[in-house]
């Protein structure tokens, strides 16, 4: 089993990974690249660690910037947290500002 972390792109890269082999992937930590495939083909939870700036200018936290980043980075993690029945997951995700 394969643990997928990358940057920008490569994170990207790294939750279409998850979507698509879910079988060889076996967690993600993606650094300014989490996104919610659509559609999500994973076939079972995905352990999930991720890390993502407020100022990232192509990876915008808001969502709304490229074609491929429409999403916000809390509603792509709710989107995770749901997929994986995390408890809670109907709630708003906390972040720490540091």
């Amino acid at each position: 089993r394969v643990h997928c972390t990358g940057y920008s792109n490569g994170g990207r890269f790294c939750m279409r990974l998850a979507s698509e082999m879910s079988d060889i992937i076996a967690s993600v930590a993606p650094v300014s690249g989490l996104r919610y495939p659509q559609p999500n083909n994973a076939r079972r939870p995905i352990p999930l660690l991720a890390f993502h700036g407020e100022m990232d200018p192509v990876n915008p936290w808001g969502g709304h910037g490229k074609d491929y980043w429409q999403a916000s980075v809390p509603e792509a993690f709710m989107k995770w947290a749901q997929f994986n029945q995390c408890g809670g997951a109907s709630m708003a995700p906390a972040f720490v500002n540091l």
